[in-house]
């Protein structure tokens, strides 16, 4: 069985779409380092589940929509639906 797509779980057939790693996402209890979750490899099946999975964790990271809509075309190369 192949990869899943990290947004929206479809098996991917063919190439993966803008493969990477996300970093392990931690934080500090007093003297200690609790990690919610471990490092993963992400990948997607369209360019519509990148974008989508882009906005709504770089949102959840405190940019507005505007900011991440500009950091991923700017840093990550992704091109938001409908404009490709």
């Amino acid at each position: 069985m192949g990869k899943e797509c990290s947004y929206c779980g479809r098996v991917i057939r063919g190439d993966v779409i803008a493969p990477g790693v996300e970093g392990e996402l931690i934080y500090g209890d007093g003297d200690e380092e609790v990690v919610l979750e471990p490092e993963r490899e992400i990948g997607f099946c369209s360019d519509k589940c990148a974008w989508q999975y882009g906005i709504e964790h770089h949102k959840a990271w405190g940019m507005t929509g505007k900011v991440a809509r500009r950091h991923l075309i700017q840093e990550h190369g992704l091109t938001p639906p409908g404009r490709q």
